[in-house]
């Protein structure tokens, strides 16, 4: 792992001590060390340069070289002076403004966040140094500038609980490429903050920190999936009963199977105070990220099923060919050509689709590869859908879904001319997602005899896809060291218990 440390440090141009100094602790290098310093892979997973450099890079002494005072977290050595007056006093002289007042907002922060007191931590932490680093790290942070910029509004920008628009672009990897540059410097700011809290966390804590923040989406995705496939099974069977008015009752039976499912499954756990602070701090704040990702994909959902999707259901009816010329215009129920820019629009999100599923398939079958191209037909003549996105300090981000296709369409074509490398990380995932969405909507339309119920059963989908989101959420805000050993067991739990119940 040196090597490829060494390596990546070659190519930011560090060779020397006082370069790597810099590069760890200059607030105008936070993106070189993060967001644009390349990732580190190991037997955790991959880390940025950041947090590689400080776990396997540096030694002791080097760490004190680096982070020279002990009211630093990345100082590993014990804080001698525990005077609050004398944590104000390196405060105010190393990173300038008020400290006592800036102090109290950090420890209002973070009762909010937790749930506990400061006075609390401070309580346990006898010593006071976790704490005490702890508060020196959100200081320095709150003081940091971008180029241009004033003073980044460290807990507005955190505050996500507040924004009523979709914030799929609030992560700590996988920056959005917005024109102005914002995107890059939040993803670096969230990447900057959990970098740090790792660095005084025991082994132990660590390795469990970075399996939650890198595996807490698969596993959501894993228990949505037998959730998905036994709603499903469900319907198949209510499927039998239609006629004898059968189906709510079996319904009613499935919602009360998967309650009963995720009460066995979750299981309530102890306190907060039991934890560390800064293995606390960092999942909770992990966990705003897939918190902005849920309520974001709530409002898409909601806007994918209430937009009206007039395609004809095709199961058990003839098309004349197979031919967009003839199958296109009856998906949409009138007579309509398919132009070479829809062709491409639906290669742009094609390539979207697959890459997101990530399976290894390089294209969409034939007719649903036609549905698509329905799909975009069919919205494309919708006037005013636009979606919103929230991207802190950002200014004019696209929202109409029909511009990013355009956008999509010729960047495309400019990476195959220029043999450059193509990322849909340049446009705002909320717009993806709702044609990704929009199309398995679709899908579901199409296939199938009675588009209401189709719809409906979407729905249904939908709306425990969000509880399972709920539920994970607040399982992972309570949990502690043990219970996340736990988390990779949950989807195959979930899938015995739905087993023996069908």
């Amino acid at each position: 792992m040196n090597f490829a440390i060494e390596c990546a440090l070659k190519e930011n141009g560090i060779s020397k001590f006082n370069e790597l100094k810099s590069l760890m602790t200059d607030s105008q290098k936070i993106q070189q060390r993060t967001v644009k310093g390349g990732r580190i892979l190991s037997s955790n997973g991959s880390s940025y340069l950041l947090e590689a450099i400080y776990h396997s890079y540096l030694d002791e002494d080097q760490k004190v070289d680096i982070y020279s005072s002990e009211y630093e977290i990345g100082n590993p050595n014990l804080i001698e002076d525990l005077n609050k007056q004398s944590l104000y006093q390196y405060l105010e002289e190393q990173y300038g403004g008020s400290a006592e007042d800036s102090v109290k907002r950090i420890e209002q922060y973070i009762k909010k966040l937790t749930g506990v007191t400061f006075q609390s931590f401070l309580s346990n932490d006898i010593k006071r140094v976790l704490a005490y680093k702890i508060i020196t790290l959100f200081y320095k942070l709150s003081k940091y500038e971008f180029k241009g910029q004033s003073k980044i509004q460290l807990f507005n920008f955190l505050d996500i609980e507040t924004r009523f628009k979709m914030q799929f672009e609030f992560r700590a990897s996988h920056p959005y490429r917005d024109a102005e540059g914002r995107g890059y410097e939040n993803t670096a700011l969230l990447a900057e903050l959990l970098g740090h809290l790792t660095f005084s966390m025991p082994k132990e804590y660590l390795e469990q920190s970075r399996l939650m923040e890198t595996y807490l989406p698969t596993i959501a995705d894993q228990i949505s999936m037998h959730t998905r496939n036994y709603i499903e099974l469900m319907n198949n069977a209510v499927g039998h009963y239609d006629d004898s008015g059968q189906m709510a009752n079996l319904n009613k039976i499935a919602d009360g199977n998967l309650k009963s499912a995720f009460n066995s499954i979750f299981e309530s756990v102890g306190n907060q105070l039991t934890q560390r602070l800064d293995f606390l701090l960092y999942n909770l704040i992990s966990l705003k990220g897939y918190i902005a990702r849920k309520s974001s994909n709530e409002l898409l959902a909601k806007l994918v099923h209430e937009t009206h999707l007039e395609l004809q259901p095709f199961q058990g009816r003839t098309c004349k060919t197979w031919e967009d010329k003839h199958f296109i215009p009856y998906l949409l129920g009138y007579d309509k050509s398919v132009s070479k820019s829809v062709d491409k629009q639906a290669d742009f999100i094609e390539k979207y689709i697959l890459a997101r599923n990530m399976n290894g398939t390089t294209a969409l079958p034939a007719q649903n590869k036609q549905i698509l191209k329905a799909v975009i037909i069919h919205d494309s003549a919708i006037d005013d859908i636009k979606i919103d996105s929230f991207v802190f300090g950002g200014k004019n981000i696209p929202s109409s879904i029909t511009a990013v296709l355009k956008t999509g369409v010729r960047d495309l074509e400019n990476s195959k001319v220029n043999g450059t490398s193509f990322s849909y990380e340049s446009y705002p995932e909320a717009i993806l997602l709702y044609w990704d969405m929009r199309y398995q909507l679709a899908l579901r339309i199409v296939l199938s005899k009675d588009k209401q119920k189709a719809i409906n059963k979407y729905r249904r989908i939908v709306n425990w896809e969000t509880r399972i989101d709920e539920v994970l959420i607040e399982y992972v805000k309570n949990a502690n060291l043990n219970t996340y050993d736990k988390l990779l067991t949950l989807p195959k739990k979930l899938q015995a218990f739905l087993s023996n119940i069908i």
